[in-house]
């Protein structure tokens, strides 16, 4: 796997602000390269070489990796071809393709001069005077009487996490930087400015701010930083197929995956299908454009899409709702550790989603039986309701009587070996993926 060599590639992940001392200065960088990229996975048994020769990209194998469902490549698309038509065309060879799609960018209709706003909430990261508290909303209760996350490993699939930090330093697991297929997965500014907006490293401490939220919530749980976007916020399809399979293939049981895309890849589908087959639970955001547009990986079937709410229980004025939406939690002047050593507040869906991901670190190290379906519906049947603060949003925060998380009842349940049936389930798992609405196991 590490023998994967990674383009730093322009996409969107984004960064925000709220309510704290000193806005967090921003440094100057280059401006990153562009895609012309096709990602293929051939069949077991194929013949990659003569595949290769006959759809005019031998010459153009950027990375290859193999597996066990067959050889990935990332090709560059021929000349006087754009990347649709590349994967289309291979497609249609289905005695040797499972999957060929453009290796889109992530967040691409954010990459503007307000991007930031766009994705995360409403501007950069604020200085914080210390350590912010888990947010009474999530009833929190005594949980730390009851489990801790001892034994579970968590991926952040992110920025990096960087280990400056002292409320981080014993957690964090050596991990992989796909940015740069390096063990260098420290997260700090580097001078990238990938989408060109004069604004570079506008990400930079975003993976160590959802990792001090997963460790404030299960601080037993070991971190495991697996670096799919660069300290800009860019990150491929690529990137991010290929860190899910390797957190899997290396224990992880939970993945915080705070970042999207609004257009769906069957290649995300497939490795999101196979980590939840290996029992890994998936967390990810809904997105903050404030709308009902689905972003993926979170609504796909199985996954807990996160929006996020103001400390009155009402939507916050960035995050999206609708279909994609299995479950809440706060989302507005999240207090997390950052890249430097200090705390910072940011706002975003991304800091509402490791709140989520840590109280299923919680319940799996309650309960080890079980499995991530299981893990799941007990974090969306103890969830209550938002729809009462939230009367324009009625049934869109989540499906049934899913809502905000209830820390302390997910962990009883796990611990007392009972999973609540029928009260939760988020609209995401009943099928609907983008694709068809094939379900859980369409093909």
């Amino acid at each position: 796997m590490r023998s994967w060599l990674l383009l730093l590639l322009a996409a969107g992940l984004g960064c925000a602000g709220a309510n704290a001392r000193a806005q967090v200065p921003a440094a100057q960088g280059p401006a990153g390269p562009v895609l012309g990229q096709v990602i293929v996975r051939l069949k077991p048994g194929a013949d990659a070489t003569r595949f290769n020769r006959r759809h005019r990209v031998s010459q153009g194998v950027v990375q290859q990796a193999f597996t066990a469902d067959g050889l990935t490549e990332l090709v560059t698309t021929p000349v006087g071809m754009t990347d649709g038509d590349l994967a289309a065309l291979m497609q249609l060879d289905a005695a040797s393709v499972s999957i060929a799609e453009p290796n889109q960018q992530l967040n691409l209709g954010d990459l503007m001069a307000g991007w930031i706003t766009a994705f995360d909430g409403g501007g950069p990261p604020l200085l914080a005077s210390g350590p912010g508290l888990i947010p009474d909303q999530v009833d929190y209760g005594n949980t730390a009487a009851l489990a801790d996350g001892s034994g579970v490993t968590v991926a952040i699939l992110d920025t990096g996490i960087s280990l400056r930090h002292p409320a981080l330093q014993g957690r964090v697991l050596a991990g992989w930087s796909f940015v740069d297929n390096s063990p260098n997965t420290d997260d700090a500014r580097s001078g990238v400015d990938s989408n060109g907006n004069s604004l570079p490293d506008e990400a930079a401490g975003h993976g160590t701010a959802v990792a001090g939220i997963v460790a404030s919530f299960a601080p037993g749980a070991s971190l495991l930083p697996v670096r799919v976007m660069n300290s800009d916020g860019a990150a491929t399809l690529w990137s991010v197929i290929h860190g899910i399979r390797y957190a899997v293939d290396h224990g992880a049981r939970v993945l915080n995956l705070s970042l999207g895309t609004p257009v769906p890849s069957p290649m995300l589908r497939h490795e999101i299908r196979r980590a939840r087959a290996a029992g890994a639970v998936i967390v990810s955001t809904a997105g903050n454009s404030n709308s009902s547009v689905p972003r993926y990986p979170a609504a796909y079937p199985g996954v807990l899409g996160v929006a996020a709410l103001n400390p009155d229980n009402s939507k916050a004025d960035f995050s999206n709702y609708g279909p994609a939406v299995a479950v809440d939690a706060p989302g507005v002047d999240v207090v997390s550790t950052y890249w430097d050593g200090s705390y910072v507040a940011w706002s975003g869906t991304s800091f509402a989603a490791p709140m989520v991901t840590g109280e299923a670190a919680l319940v799996l190290s309650a309960d080890r039986t079980l499995s991530s379906e299981g893990a799941g519906t007990l974090i969306l049947s103890t969830s209550h309701t938002v729809d009462p603060w939230n009367p324009d949003y009625s049934g869109q925060l989540g499906g049934g009587n899913a809502g905000l998380i209830d820390v302390y009842s997910g962990v009883l349940a796990a611990v007392s070996g009972s999973t609540p049936g029928g009260g939760g389930g988020g609209q995401n798992g009943q099928g609907q993926d983008g694709q068809g609405g094939q379900g859980e196991n369409g093909q």
